[in-house]
């Protein structure tokens, strides 16, 4: 009955938080507070209610992590589930926060066009160099494990150009969004897109459209509820209906593409009863394995010798298997972490992301964008040298940084920070 309960809370107060935070008269913003309350959901507590009300669903794998799931002990799923309940109330916490914004002059920059159409052909020339370097694997379905590492540098590439046509759109216009949509950026980010669903990879492309959304609602203008239950049918309904159909799938194709969207986080799940099976949630870690991760942002070429600092969790004596998809973030995080460290970091990123939102340059506007578009999955279901390293601090925050700084120029007139933009939903 406790278990119940505490499942039930932890569905109840992310969706009426993210409610509170996200929804005003009718129109929707996504921000940060919508996108982690629907990671926390999908990722953190739907297996556990699959795997509780709904044991006899006739699939191999579901019922492998099924049979790991009635072997752990009712203490180990009732910590966790507490454990959740506070991560959430640490986000809470942070995102309460209330920082004060004084309105002190400040210098607006102005694109230098001579210089974004060299990053624009830069990163243009780094995808033709993909495609080539990747034509036997176009449109071929799901990938080896060796195919999948190659095809890892189309979801790198877009990231860049998703940052770089963000970074175009703040600056083409302060008000119409859509004037700064209408670029060959835009087109470049279209490109990339398909062919990275075209090796089966659908993940980050979703992601980049929820930066966009994330842009767009919240700097911009909200979204009507109506029009954005439409595009969340149509998107994830969609990328459902093509994973099933990329792994071979021909019959009841609707009810299977739900169904194949539902396994999405489940199949993510194993490596969290595999976790919750074998070990302990400890309260206190210093992040060792995570910190050694950011030596992978080193060229080898300039460290050739840097895996061997590298510290994986197997070094650490946690053994975390993940066959069937990500890996589960809360593993990740009480390895790294520990319960009230993972408290710790979760309110200080909730915070920043709270007084990012409000910040007036246009670079931490697509910082912003970039990083609750990672929250709302990679961030939940893979390892922190993806979603941590690569796509929150290298992706989402160095690389819109560096195109700002390389292409774009001070204009000689000041403006104050009163005349920039319109104040994000707090």
């Amino acid at each position: 009955m406790i278990i119940d309960l505490l499942l039930l809370v932890n569905i109840i107060i992310p969706v009426f938080y993210a409610v509170h935070k996200g929804v005003g008269k009718g129109k929707v913003r996504i921000n940060h507070t919508v996108c982690f309350s629907f990671g926390f959901v999908y990722y953190w507590v739907l297996p556990i209610v699959f795997f509780r009300y709904f044991p006899d669903i006739n699939d191999v794998y579901y019922q492998n992590i099924m049979s790991m799931y009635q072997a752990m002990k009712n203490n180990n799923l009732f910590f966790y589930l507490i454990s959740i309940l506070l991560i959430y109330c640490a986000f809470m916490a942070g995102t309460s926060v209330h920082w004060n914004h004084t309105n002190r002059k400040i210098s607006e920059f102005k694109l230098k066009f001579r210089m974004e159409k060299v990053c624009f052909a830069f990163m243009f020339f780094l995808f033709l160099f993909a495609v080539f370097k990747n034509r036997y694997i176009l449109f071929s379905g799901y990938l080896s494990e060796m195919e999948r590492q190659f095809a890892g540098m189309f979801s790198a590439i877009l990231l860049m150009i998703c940052a770089g046509t963000l970074l175009h759109i703040v600056y083409s216009s302060e008000e119409k969004f859509f004037k700064g949509v209408k670029s060959f950026w835009f087109v470049l980010f279209l490109i990339t897109a398909v062919s990275l669903l075209s090796t089966g990879g659908r993940l980050y492309v979703v992601s980049g459209i929820v930066a966009f959304l994330c842009l767009y609602t919240v700097f911009y203008h909200p979204i009507k509820i109506q029009h954005l239950i439409r595009i969340a049918i149509l998107g994830m309904g969609g990328m459902a209906i093509w994973g099933y159909l990329r792994i071979g799938g021909k019959n009841a194709i609707l009810l299977n593409s739900i169904y194949y969207l539902v396994t999405e986080p489940i199949y993510d799940a194993y490596s969290l009863v595999k976790y919750l099976s074998s070990y302990q949630i400890a309260l206190f870690h210093i992040p060792v394995s995570l910190s050694s991760s950011f030596l992978n942002l080193v060229p080898t070429i300039i460290f050739p010798k840097k895996t061997d600092y590298i510290v994986s969790y197997e070094k650490l004596e946690y053994y975390i298997n993940a066959p069937l998809g990500g890996v589960s973030s809360f593993a990740s995080f009480n390895i790294d972490f520990g319960l009230i460290g993972s408290m710790i970091f979760i309110f200080l990123l909730s915070a920043w992301l709270q007084k990012i939102a409000k910040r007036n340059g246009k670079v931490w506007k697509v910082i912003y964008a970039m990083i609750c578009s990672s929250l709302m999955f990679t961030f939940f279901r893979d390892p922190f040298s993806v979603s941590i390293v690569k796509y929150m601090f290298e992706y989402s925050f160095l690389v819109p940084c560096i195109l700002n700084f390389v292409y774009i120029k001070k204009k000689a007139k000041i403006y104050s920070s009163a005349d920039f933009g319109k104040e994000p939903l707090k």
